[in-house]
This record gives structure tokens, sequence and C-alpha cells, in this order.
């Protein structure tokens, strides 16, 4: 008896894995919906006339096609671009493509495995458009922002949510920015993270599949630098023992144009736009302890980090140059990681800066917390201007008497909440300025500033 009910059971635990497997074949599991198979994306990285990058991240390695078309064509003009992801690198896809034509919407299609996820109109990517001796420059908006952080209850400390106001994406998302441009702390590495690359991709792969998200994303070009949270633990230097692992896997993540050079490693890079070039800083890779050996040898960006900026921006022919980092430039009363714990480095640069008369360029920061505009004059009078956005998602502070003090900051524009900020580059040739807003995380204007172009560096007579 006890060996009849034996076989029974034995055939009952059998039969339904036996007709499993004939279901979907041995070996295999049983097929995802589709929309269970892109993680996160796709994202549209720096795109110029002819060529653009996405990325896009599946849940398991797949097979990816991303069909594109000119939309004034429509998809009777469908090219197919594939790519098949892997677990080595985090199932993430840089799809190049090339031989696009200017000043052209594309809309897409995405196939996983074989399988729709995306149709027609769920994501389009544009080219510039080639302005150059034809007409005016084009008007557009390039947002701005960092500080964000995704909670997770496992990692995060004890106590309140640090993050939260997630809808402020969608918020940007509605202002269709041409560019959005990622400041610095673009994630927030843990104490479980910051000790092997896996733990720092593990922190990436979460914080770029939250939902409310995806539409941002899925608008625009995204370009990104990173400051002390999304490279290591809080305030590292380049003494960080996973400082390559951390920029191989920001370079997975993201789509810049490049990332520092051969000559020159590290994450800077130059990226453009129409008549705005943006130098992106690297903050980490070659900086020194604030506090140990003489202030005048400390170092944050580095000696060849700054003659590669000093040479950018002469060779510069654009009519704003916005020179990005995650920490603040010109704050003097900053009481946290600023440019003003490396005085030599600064002041010879922001004397260089005046000496040599470069027009149209505006400071963009993250880090603080806090939004603001701030202002100062150098000896010979050129106007020196710094626009902090901070912070997205991540928690905020109380305004403190020295930033509400401080001769730098302008009347008004010291915002605490969540925010982020909105550039709005437009005019004539002869007129062409910068319409400077910080919004709410619903999109409220909270203030509104104009910098006309003959503002930035010596006013023109």
């Amino acid at each position: 008896m006890h060996r009849i009910v034996l076989i029974f059971l034995l055939l009952a635990a059998w039969i339904p894995q036996s007709q499993a497997s004939q279901s979907v074949g041995l070996g295999e599991t049983r097929p995802k919906p589709s929309a269970e198979l892109l993680r996160s994306g796709p994202m549209a990285g720096f795109t110029d006339m002819q060529s653009t990058t996405i990325w896009l991240q599946t849940e398991t390695p797949a097979k990816v096609e991303l069909s594109y078309w000119p939309r004034l064509s429509g998809p009777a003009k469908r090219t197919v671009s594939q790519y098949q992801t892997q677990a080595l690198t985090s199932n993430t896809a840089h799809l190049r493509i090339q031989d696009l034509q200017a000043g052209q919407v594309y809309d897409t299609s995405l196939r996983i495995d074989g399988k729709q996820v995306l149709a027609a109109g769920q994501f389009s990517f544009s080219t510039p458009s080639h302005w150059q001796y034809r007409s005016e420059p084009p008007a557009f908006t390039l947002l701005a922002g960092s500080c964000h952080y995704t909670n997770d209850p496992q990692t995060d400390r004890p106590g309140p949510a640090f993050g939260g106001g997630y809808e402020i994406f969608s918020a940007m998302a509605q202002l269709n920015p041409a560019v959005t441009l990622w400041l610095g702390d673009n994630i927030y590495l843990r104490e479980t993270d910051w000790h092997s690359a896996e733990g720092i991709d593990s922190r990436y792969r979460k914080s770029r599949a939250l939902p409310a998200l995806q539409t941002l994303l899925r608008t625009g070009q995204h370009w990104a630098t990173w400051d002390d949270h999304d490279f290591g633990p809080n305030d590292s230097n380049s003494s960080y023992p996973l400082a390559d692992q951390s920029k191989q896997i920001f370079q997975r993540y993201w789509a810049n144009r490049s990332y520092g050079s051969s000559q020159l490693p590290g994450i800077q890079t130059i990226m453009s736009l129409h008549d705005v070039d943006v130098f992106m800083l690297d903050n980490r890779s070659f900086r020194d302890d604030a506090f140990k050996g003489p202030p005048g040898q400390r170092r944050q960006f580095g000696e060849e980090q700054m003659r590669w900026l000093r040479n950018a921006l002469a060779n510069s022919r654009a009519n704003f140059k916005i020179v990005a980092a995650g920490g603040q430039f010109l704050n003097e009363n900053n009481p946290f990681e600023g440019w003003l714990w490396y005085p030599s480095e600064r002041e010879s640069f922001l004397k260089w800066l005046e000496d040599e008369a470069i027009p149209g360029v505006m400071f963009l920061s993250g880090d603080r917390h806090h939004s603001v505009l701030m202002h100062s004059l150098g000896k010979k009078g050129y106007a020196f201007w710094e626009l902090t956005c901070s912070p997205l998602t991540a928690g905020t502070y109380p305004a403190h008497e020295r930033d509400l003090n401080n001769p730098m900051t302008q009347a008004g524009t010291l915002v605490t909440q969540r925010n982020f900020c909105a550039i709005r580059v437009e005019g004539s040739t002869k007129e062409r300025r910068l319409r400077l807003q910080v919004r709410a995380s619903d999109g409220a204007v909270l203030w509104e500033r104009v910098l006309e172009q003959n503002m930035l560096g010596f006013k023109n007579p």
C-alpha cells in the first residue's frame, strides 16, 4: 500500500513538469510577456546631424531589433539596427545609428527576441537642423538637474525615505527638451555598493529602471557627468580603488559623445547642439584630497584637464559655452565640497578666463540640494555667472543663513525644494539669450531670469 501511494505521488509531481517541458521545450523557461523583456529605455545619447547612439537595457540576454524611419517618409523607409545584449555588460545595448539626415524626426519600433515591445510612436528621436549659413539659429530647451535618489528599503538608512517626488520626471518630459543634462549624483551608491563593480552596476540597474523615469529617458538627448555619489563613496577622490571600474560602468549606462581620451583619461567631454557647447568636466578622476598638503598644491580637475579646458574654450565658436560639473565653481560661502577648496587651481583658471576675455561662458553645477543663480565680477569687470541645479528626487534641507546672505546669490533665486532647471536658448543671432527657469516637481515655474549674450563675460558696447 505504501509503495502504491509513493508511486502515485511521484507521478503527480512528474506529470506537470513533463507537460511544462513539452510546452516550452526541455531546458527552457516559459516565455516572458513582451512588456517584461525591456527593463529601461530606450534613450538617445549624443546626437548629431548624421548619427546617434540609442541606449536600452533588457531584462535578460536578448536580441534587440530597433526599426527607425524618417517621420515624413513613413515606415516604408524603415531601417533595422540589431544588437545582442549580454549578461557580461548587464544586458545593455548601445545601438550606433548612422547615415541619418539633418533636421529630421525619426520614429521607431522595438522588438526583443522577436516580440513587439514598443510600437511606432512610443519612442522617437531627432537630428539637429543644418541651420549654419542658412538661417537664424533655432530656439531650443536644455533641462538640467542633479541628485536623483531612488529609494531601496533593503539598503537605505533607517528612518524616513530620503528619495521621493518622482513625478518630476513627467514634468520634465512635458517640456519636450532637446537635451537633459545630468549633473552628477545621478544615482546614490550605498555602503553595500561601492566595494565592488557588481555593487556599482546593481545600483545603476535599479535606479535606471524606475518606472517614473522612462518617459523622460525617451524624450530628447541625455548627456551626463558624475559627482561623488555615482563615482564612489561620499567625497571620494582619485584614490578610489574602483575608479576604472566606475568609469566603465558609467560608460555602460550613458551614451555621451566621448569619455576622456588616450592622452587624458577620465569622462570629460564636449557636447554641442546648435550654438551651444557644453563642457562636461570630471571632478573626481584627478581630484586630490581637499584637506591634506598645502592648499596651493591641491587640484580638483588636475593640470592636464585644465589645460584641455582652456584650449577647448579658446577654440569654441559657440555663442554660449556652458562649463558643467558636479560641484559648485564660484561660491565663496560653500562649507561643503566645491572648487573653493582648491583655491590656486580656481584662481588661475578664472584669471585666464578674464585675461583672454572668453565670451559667452556660464557655469552649471549640482550637488548642493538647492538651486540658485550666482553672479560675481572679476578684477577687470568680467561677469561670472553660475546656475546650480539640485535636487531632483533626493532629500532637501532648509535654507541656511550663509546661503541667504551670500552676496553672490541673486535675489529670489534660492530654491530649497525638489526642482529642475530649464535653459531656453532663444533670440536672433545678434540678440541671443538664455532664459533660465527653476521649476518645481510639478513643473510650476518658481523663478525666471534672462541672461543676454553680452552679459556673460565682458559687456559689449
